[in-house]
């Protein structure tokens, strides 16, 4: 480590991009050895400042002395991380063990991998305003006073489980901080029927947006619609409850303790024995894609809501091949945050700057009176107008289309009942529970015109075409 007052070595895990953010603004988790030039060394010890963030820049703080003088070997730092506590390691010796069964974000962090690896040296002169609580900054010192030249320097390197935690049954594992049994308990609990009920009903407004705008046919076509990080269920099973194949790709599927009995897609499979359906306990990577090339490439649709570490992969390959695709960004996951602008808005940018250099058209669409995010971005398919995502820097614009005329909708962004009263559907297809009637679906297939009509079926019964050409 770097000796002398004022500077500071600083070995740390972050899930937010090695930042801390001095607006206070957003969440975020890190762990921290803060190597005070200024403690090292007195009486042959040192002393080292540890740190764990959790919530909004929330510090948990504590000294440790360890029996040498930091500044004059190499010494190993480590984080053993388990599933209630956290120990510092130093040299293989823990000198601090932090229960963090209270801290659901820094157990969800450990077992979501979303941890990185930083090291870093900064100073602290009298001419800066100084960073942290007092304790640390009395004890940092200052630049002025430190004898050694410049520039300061400390070396690092990267050895084998700076970042180690055993590998844990299943029933141990956490999704976004509480294990499958405490979920599927939470599940059956008031807050979590309302829970499922606002996810059902996100899923349906999007399942309606998609066949107003694009119509059935399209979401039928080929090996149907592949749901990207679909767990636990939502969206698949509003896809088959309106007739469409659906092929889930999540490598938490059915573990997490999330599923609910309104969104058993195996029982809809079993009322609709023509409908494709398939759930795969797979990370959708190029492996997958190598794997499964026909499933992939004959996919009607890629639709990915809030996949989390899953939202890359599926734009990528959506951007790249021309797929229709509607991705809804993840608006707790911070840690997905680009650097220049870490919030959900700068977020939502990026991927689409991402889809643009991949070949995309992606473009923001808001979907008003959605229970958690709004924004879609969405890719139409060939031949469908769409408004373009030109060139990066392009503002994040609230639009919406119309599903024949092609122009931006004057009234906001169009729902199923205005495209689809515009389209000749009923002129009043959203009732308050926002999704169709099994009547309103027969108009709008009968319209649509499939010539494949053994992939469809209505949510009550099979649909036939009235026009007599099927």
């Amino acid at each position: 480590a770097a000796p002398g007052p004022g500077v500071v070595t600083t070995y740390y895990l972050s899930n937010n991009g090695g930042l801390y953010d001095k607006t206070k603004t957003h969440p975020w988790v890190e762990l921290d050895f803060e190597i005070m030039g200024n403690m090292a060394g007195p009486g042959g010890q040192s002393r080292i400042w540890t740190n764990m963030f959790t919530g909004i820049a929330v510090e948990h703080n504590q000294w440790i002395i360890v029996p040498f003088d930091v500044t004059q070997d190499y010494h190993e730092y480590g984080f053993d991380l388990g599933d209630n506590s956290i120990s510092f390691k130093v040299d293989g010796v823990a000198y601090r063990t932090t229960d963090i069964q209270n801290y659901d974000d820094v157990r969800s962090s450990i077992w979501s991998t979303s941890f990185q690896e930083f090291v870093s040296v900064w100073g602290q002169s009298s001419q800066d305003p100084g960073e942290g609580v007092p304790d640390f900054q009395n004890a940092m010192g200052l630049l002025d006073a430190n004898p050694y030249g410049f520039p300061r320097y400390a070396e690092a390197f990267a050895r084998p489980k700076l970042i180690q935690h055993a590998a844990q049954p299943r029933s141990k594992q956490l999704f976004q901080g509480f294990s499958a049994p405490e979920w599927r308990d939470w599940v059956a609990g008031p807050d979590g029927s309302r829970w499922c009920e606002n996810k059902r009903y996100e899923a349906d407004r999007i399942v309606d947006w998609m066949v107003c705008n694009w119509g059935l046919q399209t979401l039928c076509r080929g090996s149907g619609v592949l749901d990207v990080g679909g767990e636990p269920g939502f969206l698949a099973s509003a896809l088959l409850a309106r007739g469409v194949g659906v092929t889930v790709v999540d490598p938490t599927w059915r573990i997490t303790g999330k599923a609910h009995a309104s969104n058993d897609c195996t029982w809809l499979r079993k009322r609709h024995p023509l409908l494709r359906f398939a759930a795969f306990s797979r990370e959708f990577d190029e492996r997958f894609i190598a794997d499964y090339p026909r499933l992939v490439n004959d996919a009607s649709v890629v639709v990915s809501l809030y996949g989390d570490e899953a939202t890359g992969p599926a734009l990528r390959f959506a951007a790249k091949v021309g797929k229709p695709c509607v991705i809804v960004p993840c608006n707790e996951c911070v840690q997905f945050y680009p650097d220049y602008n870490k919030t959900y808005e700068g977020f939502c940018e990026a991927l689409l700057h991402e889809a643009y250099w991949y070949g995309g058209h992606f473009e923001p669409v808001l979907l008003d009176s959605m229970p958690f995010s709004r924004t879609l971005l969405v890719q139409n398919p060939v031949g469908f107008p769409h408004h373009g995502y030109r060139e990066p820097g392009v503002e994040v614009h609230e639009r919406g289309w119309g599903h024949e005329s092609g122009r931006p909708w004057t009234g906001g962004v169009a729902g199923p009942d205005s495209v689809a009263s515009q389209a000749g559907g009923a002129s009043q297809i959203r009732q308050n529970t926002g999704f169709m009637r099994a009547s309103d679906w027969e108009r709008l297939a009968d319209r649509d015109c499939l010539h494949t009509r053994s992939s469809l079926s209505a949510p009550f019964r099979p649909v036939t075409c009235s026009a007599g050409c099927c």
